[in-house]
């Protein structure tokens, strides 16, 4: 099962991990990214950052369908540092 995570990398050192989220943002539990060509995979396309903070993810789900997911910058970081 392919799942989606946020971390947070050094801006100056990309290689250089500074928080990682514990729980995946995406994952295949819905029955839309369990089936199709290929089932129980989700992964990223693209994402957008908007000036009010809203991060709009363009993802596909199981090599069938492209889906939108939104979250805000601001709950990703909180996150990340929270486990």
């Amino acid at each position: 099962m392919y799942k989606l995570g946020v971390c947070l990398l050094d801006l100056k050192d990309p290689c250089r991990v500074i928080a990682r989220c514990r729980h995946s943002v995406l994952d295949s539990k819905e029955i839309y990214k369990r089936t199709g060509d290929v089932p129980n995979v989700v992964f990223c396309n693209g994402a957008i950052v908007e000036d009010d903070d809203e991060a709009k993810i363009y993802y596909g789900a199981a090599d069938q369908v492209v889906c939108l997911a939104t979250t805000t910058v601001d709950e990703r970081v909180w996150a990340c540092y929270e486990g």
